[in-house]
């Protein structure tokens, strides 16, 4: 992993993958926090927590994507989430700053490489 992508933010790839998946006619839905009345920042959420960072499409492939920084955790709500969406069929992933310096991100949104091809 090179430096720029070590010290990578997890704000940072989400960015970058964004930019990248819109160049190459992917969609893309991330759900953002917003302020609350109170002050305090939320993300409105009716039902379970943990749900995955990003959503890209592109016929015929769906994938859903947790972020992470190089150190972080993915919580038990976000891994069940990932086990489950993998359980039935999609593609969930983990993607970290060190997996965009590798390539590996662009491979697959430029459809280089697919998962479960």
């Amino acid at each position: 992993m090179t430096n720029l992508t070590s010290a990578m933010t997890e704000t940072q790839l989400q960015a970058a993958i964004i930019e990248a998946a819109r160049f190459n006619g992917w969609l893309v839905t991330h759900f953002r926090p917003g302020m609350m009345r109170s002050g305090k920042w939320a993300t409105p959420l009716q039902g379970h927590p943990g749900w995955v960072d990003l959503v890209l499409a592109k016929a015929p492939w769906c994938l859903f994507v947790e972020l992470k920084a190089a150190k972080g955790k993915v919580s038990p709500e976000q891994q069940q989430w990932l086990d489950v969406l993998n359980a039935c069929g999609q593609t969930a992933v983990v993607w970290r700053p060190a997996d965009w310096g590798s390539g590996e991100i662009l491979r697959i949104l430029t459809r280089e490489i697919a998962y479960g091809a």
